[in-house]
């Protein structure tokens, strides 16, 4: 059970490194559109709503990402000490002590 937790955060995770991959690009004005004043100042706000600032889209999903990462590596440690658990169990029992 544990294992298929741990590979669903991994698939997300994979599939958020893919996403941003291409978003960090896509997502970025360049060149101000018109050129003008105000068009400067949208291009700024824009790209710092979207990809700049810690708050922005990029930068949450990249954090999300990453905790999906995390989860996944602390599910698999979790699995690996329960089967590490579960063999001592085992050999325990077979040579007829009780854990």
């Amino acid at each position: 059970m544990i294992p298929q937790l741990a590979a669903t955060f991994a698939e997300q995770a994979a599939l958020l490194r893919k996403e941003l991959t291409t978003a960090r690009n896509a997502l970025r004005i360049r060149e101000p559109w018109l050129g003008d004043p105000v068009s400067v100042e949208a291009t700024r706000l824009f790209n710092n709503h979207l990809v700049d600032d810690a708050l922005s889209l990029i930068n949450v999903l990249s954090q999300l990402r990453d905790q999906y990462q995390e989860n996944y590596e602390a599910l698999m440690a979790a699995a690996k000490q329960y089967n590490m658990v579960e063999q001592t169990n085992a050999a325990l029992l077979e040579r007829g002590i009780t854990p």
